[in-house]
């Protein structure tokens, strides 16, 4: 072989050495950018994950408050339904008292019915009695007076007429006897004339006494019909009693109905309050938790806005990480290739290297025959010249 050619094929297995040499460099300083890359993606894959870890923790955060907001919710719930329960029962409380109360009032009403038909019935039972007794008695005594009066009348005409007649006849005696006293003055007609003056005076004794006797009658008839009058007017005072008794009885059940019309108006007024207060207090529950639940709502939004973020997050790591991975795929696969090249490279240059290493021995080999040649051709040139 041609020693040129050697040389020529030394420099030229240098110069590829050198090429490959490069190109190793080069792919190393690649690996190095990729590793470089992968550590920057691998940085931010941490603060994407600390970025997730926080909206995690904020997310966790408000799940809490949301839970305790879930809980102050039931318990108002709970309260509300008590709130009701307690507004149930106190409906049914009025409800039942209000029933007793009408029943009790029903129960008086009867009651007071029953007494002032009781109290009517007597009433009317002993007025009807004392009237009638009254008029029984006023019937009999007037009766008794009215014919005692038509008695005592009749026999007083008689008496006064027979009291007129006898003191007709006397006048008329006493006008004869003074036509026979003015006729005849004798001794014997002034005996007479006396005697006649005595009967007389004695029969004017007995008219005078039986007067006397008619006036006591007249004044025990008098007696009668005052107490007549005085029974009279005790039945009617009796009946102005009654009249009276009648209207304190309609006053009284005027008053009755007054007490009970304030009581029902009371009752509805109580209910009517209750009934308001309970209102008021589902009022003030319906607004709390109409708060509450806007504060639930207010709560929400920045709980689904963060998750919101973290699916958007999430969305973006997975797709970070499907090209991460996929760069880093594809950076492991050029890495390999680049192994694989490195090592074929490797391999070249050690079979480059062993074939300089023969090359090189071929050359000392050749160099050495040549030495030999030419000291051998020195040797026989010199004998020669001799």
């Amino acid at each position: 072989m041609d020693p040129s050619e050697v040389v020529y094929t030394y420099q030229q297995d240098l110069l590829v050495q050198q090429l490959l040499q490069d190109d190793c460099a080069r792919y190393m300083e690649k690996i190095q950018e990729l590793y470089a890359q992968r550590d920057s993606y691998i940085e931010k894959l941490g603060a994407a994950e600390t970025a997730k870890q926080g909206l995690e923790k904020q997310n966790g955060e408000l799940i809490g408050k949301i839970e305790k907001m879930d809980m102050a919710m039931q318990k108002i719930m709970v309260e509300r339904d008590s709130y009701k329960t307690k507004i149930q029962v106190t409906k049914e409380d009025a409800e039942k008292i209000r029933e007793q109360h009408a029943k009790e009032l029903n129960d008086k009403d009867r009651m007071i019915q029953t007494l002032k038909s009781q109290l009517a019935d007597s009433q009317e039972e002993s007025a009807g009695k004392k009237v009638q007794e009254l008029e029984a008695h006023l019937s009999a005594t007037e009766q008794d007076s009215v014919v005692e009066l038509k008695v005592f009348q009749e026999q007083h005409v008689k008496e006064i007429e027979g009291i007129d007649m006898e003191l007709q006849t006397v006048q008329e005696k006493l006008a004869v006897n003074q036509e026979q006293r003015d006729e005849e003055l004798n001794d014997k007609d002034r005996v007479d004339m006396m005697e006649q003056l005595r009967k007389l005076n004695i029969t004017v004794e007995d008219l005078i006494k039986r007067i006397n006797v008619l006036c006591e009658k007249n004044r025990v008839c008098l007696a009668r019909l005052n107490r007549l009058e005085d029974s009279r007017e005790e039945s009617v005072r009796k009946e102005a009693e009654l009249q009276e008794c009648h209207v304190k009885l309609d006053e009284r059940d005027l008053k009755i109905q007054e007490l009970e019309a304030r009581l029902s108006a009371s009752e509805q007024q109580t209910v009517i309050k209750l009934t308001n207060e309970q209102k008021k207090k589902d009022e003030v529950a319906h607004i709390e938790l109409g708060k509450l639940y806007l504060e639930l709502q207010e709560a929400k939004k920045p709980q689904e806005a963060l998750m919101a973020q973290l699916a958007a997050k999430d969305k973006e790591m997975e797709c970070f990480t499907k090209q991460y991975e996929e760069k880093l795929a594809a950076k492991d696969s050029e890495i390999q290739n680049l192994k694989e090249v490195v090592q074929e490279g490797e391999k070249t240059i050690k079979n480059r290297d062993e074939m300089i290493a023969g090359l090189r021995n071929a050359l000392f080999t050749m160099e050495y025959e040549n030495m030999e040649m030419k000291k051998k051709t020195r040797k026989g040139a010199a004998p020669s010249d001799e």
